[in-house]
């Protein structure tokens, strides 16, 4: 779905902020994107949708090159973006204002308009919500307004970046439920962050530092390298039980990672073998 080709880019300033990056997203993939701060993961999906241009390479969207100015509106409508600060991203008085006003622009009908409102504020969980102001919505509600705001969009991808990084421990757990909700929905997730335990679903993690990708493949190959703490990044406590537990002789389904109490269950179904 998306082609990064020989990707460099350079700030204004001359610094560079990505070196080289060659990478295929797939449609349908869940793929998470970690690294310190200022390892260029939030650069690199500023490309995906033509917020950022190239300064060398290339990237296309369903072959649609983002350097072409005649393909950019189209872009957009393919590659949705949610950001860490929700507030920056309100434009309506009302959430269903707010979250109505991405396919108003689509010259779609009332009656379509008003079912991709109603649909995208339910998967969020804030269809009672609709007609308040998105500035009394909590943190995390309003982080949760920006994703109903990109699901109304029907964009066939969305990219998240640090969208959990200003939220408490509740309301980033309400976001990822959101984001195990819509995984296997025929739609492309990309999910940037610098915490490891957001990303234990994903089908493939990139791990980038200094504007390179310097890791690849699934969660369980990528946690499992030894050199993570030289990008920056810690284990999640939950992989390292899972790794002490292996240690020990008792070998537990690595994908049943996501839910703690999928592991609580497999730990105890096999108690008798520790």
């Amino acid at each position: 779905m998306i082609r990064i080709e020989d990707l460099s880019y350079n700030f204004p300033d001359g610094t560079r902020g990505l070196k080289k990056i060659n990478l295929e997203i797939e449609r349908g993939e869940f793929l998470g994107i970690v690294g310190r701060n200022g390892s260029g993961k939030s650069t690199l999906v500023r490309h995906l949708n033509g917020l950022l241009k190239p300064t060398e390479g290339k990237v296309y969207v369903k072959g649609m090159d983002t350097a072409d100015p005649s393909k950019l509106l189209e872009i957009r409508q393919t590659v949705s973006m949610v950001f860490q600060n929700p507030y920056t991203q309100f434009v309506g008085t009302t959430l269903e204002e707010d979250v109505a006003f991405g396919p108003e622009n689509l010259a779609l009908s009332p009656e379509e308009i008003r079912e991709r409102v109603d649909r995208a504020l339910e998967v969020v969980g804030l269809e009672n919500y609709k007609n308040h102001s998105p500035k009394t919505l909590s943190g995390g509600q309003s982080q949760c307004a920006a994703i109903a705001s990109a699901l109304a969009m029907k964009s066939e991808c969305i990219v998240f970046d640090e969208i959990s990084s200003m939220l408490d421990s509740r309301s980033r757990e309400q976001v990822r439920e959101i984001l195990r909700k819509l995984r296997g929905k025929a739609r492309t997730i990309v999910y940037v962050t610098h915490r490891l335990e957001e990303v234990l679903y994903a089908d493939r993690i990139l791990v980038m530092d200094r504007g390179q990708i310097v890791r690849e493949g699934n969660p369980k190959t990528v946690f499992k390298a030894p050199e993570l703490g030289e990008f920056g990044l810690e284990l999640p406590p939950i992989v390292e039980l899972l790794n002490s537990l292996e240690a020990g002789g008792l070998a537990l389904e690595w994908a049943r990672l996501a839910s703690i109490e999928n592991l609580a269950e497999d730990i105890w179904e096999s108690r008798w073998k520790i």
